[in-house]
């Protein structure tokens, strides 16, 4: 048997290095950066992951790192200053922005795209663990007496509900149907006492 050579040796040795660097290199990527996966996956009263109330569109595609698209609707929502976007490449459809006046205002986290059928529950939570599908009571116990009651509209079959932060500026709005959450989203607490949501 033709022990093998110097090179085939060598190669070998050197693929099981290059393997380990690897390891190593993603071990430190981890533990230098242990949450930044799941931080995206955190609404907050700003925002989602590198999203923040407030950004343009421009703003929001460079954090992002990928184009934004208006979403075609058929309910007359849309308008030249009130508009919802989500991603160009369809991936997270359940994740929607709205702009008004050029600003994102509602960071929305939804059961599904507007007219399309649930197919996936979003792993995206809020601080404390709330998320779709999560029931009243889970949000009410969360929150407490901090937990506002937003009125519905008239033709609405839903219930609203809300946490504000402690600068009123901002907060968490939560659409409840069937005593399940069916979508919840950061907004500016303004948009949140208006019920801007295009539909003005």
């Amino acid at each position: 048997m033709t022990p093998p050579s110097f090179p085939e040796v060598h190669l070998k040795h050197l693929n099981a290095v290059i393997s380990l660097v690897g390891i190593f290199s993603a071990f430190l990527v981890f533990t230098l950066h242990p949450a930044s996966a799941g931080s995206d996956r955190i609404l907050t009263s700003t925002g989602l992951g590198p999203v923040r109330i407030g950004m343009t569109v421009p703003q929001a595609e460079k954090a992002l790192g990928k184009k934004l698209k208006p979403l075609d609707t058929t309910d007359g929502i849309s308008s030249e200053s009130c508009w919802p976007t989500s991603s160009a490449d369809g991936i997270d459809d359940w994740l929607v922005y709205v702009i008004e006046n050029g600003k994102i205002v509602h960071v929305e986290v939804q059961d599904a795209r507007p007219g399309k059928i649930p197919t996936i529950i979003p792993s995206v939570k809020t601080e404390k663990g709330i998320g779709i599908g999560s029931s009243k009571e889970q949000i009410r116990k969360q929150y407490g007496s901090s937990l506002k009651v937003h009125d519905p509209d008239e033709d609405s079959d839903g219930e609203y509900m809300m946490i504000l932060d402690d600068d009123k500026l901002h907060g968490i709005f939560f659409e409840i149907e069937e005593d399940k959450l069916k979508g919840f989203y950061a907004a500016t607490a303004e948009s949140i006492m208006e019920s801007a949501d295009c539909s003005e």
